[in-house]
C-alpha cells in the first residue's frame, strides 16, 4: 500500500501482479479465494475459470550457454526447485509433456545442436521455452564471426508444409507461377498470416552473453524478390536461395522488444 498513490488511495488495495503468461489471467476464483493463475481467462467478465495455477515454473538452466565448441563437450540441465520435470528437443520444435525427450543425463555435444528446454511441475503454469544454440566447428575463421542462430520447427515455422520458407508445387518462369490449385508459395504472402515463431540467438565469438529471444519470423524482401525466392537441398549459393528475414517481438512470444 503506497499512501502517495492516489489511485491506491480511492481504490484501496492493488495487488502486485507477478509475472504473467500468455493466455492466463491473474485473480481469484472467488470472492474470498486466493490469487493464482487463471485458466482459461475470462477478460471483462466474472471469473469463471475450471483450472488454478500456483505459479509459474523456472525456466531450465544450461551449465553452459550458447556458443561455438571445437571438441567434444556436455551440457547439463537442471531447476532451481525440486519435483520439476525437465523436457527437451533437438529438432528445433518446442518440447512439451508428449513431445520430447525427458532430462536424465548430460547431453553431448558432438556435433552442432539445437537444444530447446522447458520444465514442468503438476499444478504449475509450464515455464518459458530457453533455446541454445551449440556450433561445432574447428575452423578458425568461422569461430572469429558472430552468428545468429534462428531456430524454429522445421515443418511449422521454417520450411514445407507451413513455414515462411515452404513452397509447394508451381513452377518457374523468371518467377513462380502456381500449375495446380493446390500449389502455394509463402515467400510472396505478406502480414500476420505469415508469421511464424522461433528463437533468435547471438553467439559472441568474444564470449560476450549475446541473447536467446523467442520472437516470430518473416520473409522479407521486395516483391521482385520475393517472387524469385527458391527452395533448394544445396547450400545457399545464389540469390535467389538466401532468403532474407525480419524479427518481430511481441509479447506472445517473449519480449515486446530487444534490448
Amino acid at each position: 500500500y503506497d499512501n502517495a498513490n492516489p489511485r491506491q488511495r480511492v481504490c484501496g488495495f492493488l495487488p502486485e501482479f507477478p509475472p504473467q503468461a500468455c493466455g492466463y489471467s491473474y485473480g481469484r476464483a472467488g470472492e474470498d479465494g486466493d490469487y493464482q493463475y487463471l485458466y482459461p481467462s475470462t477478460p471483462g467478465q466474472e471469473n469463471t475459470t475450471s483450472e488454478t495455477f500456483a505459479g509459474i515454473v523456472p525456466a531450465p538452466e544450461f551449465s553452459i550457454g550458447q556458443r561455438f565448441i571445437s571438441s567434444a563437450a556436455t551440457v547439463s540441465l537442471s531447476s532451481s526447485i525440486p519435483g520439476v520435470t525437465v523436457t527437451y528437443t533437438l529438432d528445433g520444435s518446442v518440447p512439451n509433456l508428449s513431445k520430447g525427450i525427458p532430462y536424465t543425463t548430460p547431453i553431448s555435444l558432438t556435433q552442432t545442436r539445437v537444444i530447446r528446454a522447458r520444465s514442468f511441475l503438476e499444478g504449475w503454469i509450464p515455464s518459458e521455452v530457453v533455446t541454445q544454440s551449440y556450433l561445432y566447428t574447428t575452423s578458425t575463421y568461422i569461430r572469429s564471426l558472430p552468428a545468429l542462430s534462428i531456430v524454429g520447427d522445421e515443418q511449422g515455422s521454417l520450411y514445407e508444409p507451413d513455414g515462411v520458407m515452404a513452397i509447394v508445387g508451381g513452377t518457374y518462369n523468371d518467377v513462380w507461377q502456381a500449375v495446380s490449385p493446390t500449389d502455394y508459395n509463402n515467400p510472396i504472402q505478406r502480414g500476420n498470416a505469415y508469421e511464424r515463431p522461433v528463437s533468435a540467438g547471438l553467439i559472441d565469438p568474444q564470449g560476450a552473453e549475446g541473447f536467446s529471444v523467442e520472437c516470430g519470423i518473416r520473409v522479407a524482401g521486395s516483391d521482385f524478390a520475393r517472387q524469385r525466392y527458391r527452395r533448394t537441398d544445396d547450400i545457399w549459393l545464389d540469390w535467389m536461395e538466401k532468403f532474407s528475414f525480419r524479427l518481430y517481438f511481441r509479447g506472445e512470444y517473449g519480449p515486446g522488444k530487444l534490448e
